[in-house]
Protein backbone atom coordinates (compact mmCIF):
# COMPACT_ATOMS: atom_id res chain seq x y z
CA UNK A 1 0.00 0.00 0.00
CA UNK A 2 1.65 3.18 -1.21
CA UNK A 3 -1.11 5.59 -0.26
CA UNK A 4 -4.45 5.90 1.43
CA UNK A 5 -7.36 5.97 -0.94
CA UNK A 6 -9.58 9.01 -0.87
CA UNK A 7 -13.28 8.31 -0.34
CA UNK A 8 -14.08 10.50 -3.36
CA UNK A 9 -11.50 8.92 -5.67
CA UNK A 10 -12.71 6.54 -8.36
CA UNK A 11 -9.32 5.62 -9.84
CA UNK A 12 -6.54 3.45 -8.46
CA UNK A 13 -5.36 4.20 -4.94
CA UNK A 14 -1.99 5.60 -6.01
CA UNK A 15 0.77 5.16 -8.52
CA UNK A 16 3.80 3.14 -7.46
CA UNK A 17 6.82 5.11 -6.19
CA UNK A 18 8.57 4.89 -9.57
CA UNK A 19 5.96 7.14 -11.17
CA UNK A 20 7.28 10.64 -11.82
CA UNK A 21 4.13 12.48 -10.67
CA UNK A 22 2.05 10.87 -7.90
CA UNK A 23 -1.69 11.61 -7.72
CA UNK A 24 -2.65 14.78 -5.87
CA UNK A 25 -4.45 12.88 -3.10
CA UNK A 26 -1.51 10.61 -2.38
CA UNK A 27 -0.55 10.61 1.30
CA UNK A 28 2.60 8.51 0.93
CA UNK A 29 5.25 9.17 3.54
CA UNK A 30 8.60 10.45 2.36
CA UNK A 31 11.76 8.44 2.67
CA UNK A 32 14.56 9.76 4.93
CA UNK A 33 16.67 10.52 1.84
CA UNK A 34 14.11 12.96 0.46
CA UNK A 35 12.94 14.46 3.74
CA UNK A 36 16.25 16.22 4.39
CA UNK A 37 16.65 19.92 3.58
CA UNK A 38 17.87 20.67 0.03
CA UNK A 39 21.27 21.89 1.25
CA UNK A 40 21.89 18.64 3.15
CA UNK A 41 20.87 16.61 0.12
CA UNK A 42 23.17 18.67 -2.14
CA UNK A 43 26.06 18.46 0.32
CA UNK A 44 25.77 14.66 0.43
CA UNK A 45 26.14 14.25 -3.35
CA UNK A 46 29.41 12.51 -4.31
CA UNK A 47 30.72 15.33 -6.56
CA UNK A 48 28.84 18.28 -5.08
CA UNK A 49 31.91 20.47 -4.80
CA UNK A 50 32.32 20.57 -8.60
CA UNK A 51 28.90 22.25 -8.88
CA UNK A 52 29.83 25.19 -6.65
CA UNK A 53 30.64 28.57 -8.16
CA UNK A 54 34.33 29.60 -8.19
CA UNK A 55 35.33 31.07 -4.84
CA UNK A 56 32.52 29.30 -2.95
CA UNK A 57 33.26 26.30 -0.77
CA UNK A 58 31.31 24.23 1.73
CA UNK A 59 32.94 25.98 4.69
CA UNK A 60 31.44 29.28 3.52
CA UNK A 61 28.05 27.68 2.85
CA UNK A 62 28.05 25.88 6.22
CA UNK A 63 28.74 29.18 7.99
CA UNK A 64 25.88 30.87 6.12
CA UNK A 65 23.52 27.98 6.88
CA UNK A 66 24.41 28.09 10.57
CA UNK A 67 23.95 31.87 10.79
CA UNK A 68 20.16 31.63 10.92
CA UNK A 69 17.49 28.96 10.84
CA UNK A 70 15.16 28.49 7.88
CA UNK A 71 12.36 30.07 9.89
CA UNK A 72 14.47 33.11 10.74
CA UNK A 73 15.46 33.54 7.09
CA UNK A 74 11.83 33.25 5.97
CA UNK A 75 10.71 35.81 8.53
CA UNK A 76 13.49 38.20 7.46
CA UNK A 77 12.57 37.81 3.78
CA UNK A 78 8.87 38.34 4.56
CA UNK A 79 9.65 41.44 6.62
CA UNK A 80 11.76 42.88 3.79
CA UNK A 81 9.00 42.16 1.25
CA UNK A 82 6.36 43.82 3.44
CA UNK A 83 8.62 46.82 4.05
CA UNK A 84 9.17 47.20 0.28
CA UNK A 85 5.40 46.98 -0.37
CA UNK A 86 4.69 49.63 2.28
CA UNK A 87 7.36 51.93 0.86
CA UNK A 88 5.96 51.48 -2.66
CA UNK A 89 2.42 52.20 -1.45
CA UNK A 90 3.58 55.36 0.32
CA UNK A 91 5.46 56.52 -2.77
CA UNK A 92 2.42 55.90 -4.97
CA UNK A 93 0.34 58.12 -2.96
Amino acid sequence: AFCRRSSTSTGPACSPPSTATPPARCDASTSPATSRPPYARFHSLPNAVQHLKPGIDFALLDAAAAAETDLEAARRALFLRIAADVAAARAAG
